[in-house]
């Protein structure tokens, strides 16, 4: 039995959500399909885990998994996050159960737990939801959560491959003598943008600003930069790094598709006359809050 999840974009919120300041994150379609199957010998480090959280599989174990992704790693477009997802879909597709939003979110972030040890929930909770989530503050284990529901957003995607990992991005933030100056600005300008999600010039200036308070952390890196600056150069509203930083997933703000796609032409031929190294090559994606990714 199969379960399917999909990538991640934060927009606004990284490193100071962890912290209880808000986010805005959105579903992207590059999907991770995850198949459950009976087994001879326990086949996936996960397997344990998800035994332990949903009893009605141990009558039947031990257990493979098999995994299809879509997704690069190690970007900060939320594989493990997607994989924690898809894992708690097969396996309740296995044992022929429904499973609502809230509980899937909540088994995914016990399993996540295994790969960060301190997960903040958005990255699961947008995969659960496929919708752009509003988080805040949390409620116990996981952050409080708003569906926005009538959004429209036109962005440039891309992801260029990490300089850092996670949790030498995440210590660089930690130890950073003016965290929680900056923390402060980030959350002002999360609830700002939420305020109007559907305005691209508004939305360009918060991903603007959100950059260069990032960037004050050193999370930025030469590449990113000249590719915001190009991106921006080309048109874009404005745009800014997705993630934990250190080059990984970034985005651009675009007025509507033709523009999102011609802004996405001119950034991957720069890329590739620049030698620019590319996880993700850039390209022009439409969120729509009903538009379905499965």
């Amino acid at each position: 039995m199969s379960g399917i999840a999909c990538a991640k974009l934060i927009l606004f919120g990284e490193h100071s959500a962890v912290s209880g300041y808000p986010a805005i994150g959105l579903p992207l379609p590059l999907m991770m399909k995850v198949t459950l199957s009976s087994s001879e010998s326990a086949i996936g480090e996960l397997i344990p885990h998800l035994t332990r959280l949903i009893p009605e599989l141990q009558q039947d174990s031990p257990y493979r998994l098999e995994i299809q992704s879509e997704i690069p790693t190690g970007v900060g477009l939320g594989s493990s996050s997607a994989l924690c997802v898809a894992t708690v879909r097969a396996a309740y597709e296995y044992i022929g159960e429904e499973i609502e939003p809230k509980k899937l979110w909540k088994i995914a972030h016990e399993i996540e737990k295994q790969y960060h040890g301190k997960p903040s929930g958005i990255d699961t909770g947008i995969s659960a939801y496929e919708s752009l989530v509003y988080f805040e503050k949390k409620e116990e284990e996981l952050p409080s959560h708003k569906i926005l529901e009538r959004a429209s957003l036109h962005l440039v995607i891309g992801a260029l491959p990490r300089a850092n990992n996670t949790e030498e991005l995440i210590e660089q933030v930690q130890s950073h003598e003016r965290k929680q100056e900056i923390f402060e600005a980030l959350g002002n300008l999360t609830m700002n943008a939420v305020e109007k999600i559907n305005d691209p010039g508004f939305i360009g200036e918060c991903a603007n600003e959100a950059q260069a308070l990032l960037s004050q952390f050193a999370l930025s890196t030469p590449e990113l930069d000249q590719i915001l600056k190009f991106g921006n150069s080309c048109g874009a509203f404005g745009g800014k790094l997705s993630g934990a930083g250190g080059g990984g997933a970034y985005f651009l703000v675009a007025g509507n598709q033709e523009h999102a796609e011609e802004i996405a032409r001119a950034l991957s031929n720069h890329i590739i006359d620049q030698k620019i190294p590319s996880a993700l090559r850039p390209m022009p994606f439409q969120f729509q809050r009903k538009a379905a990714l499965r």
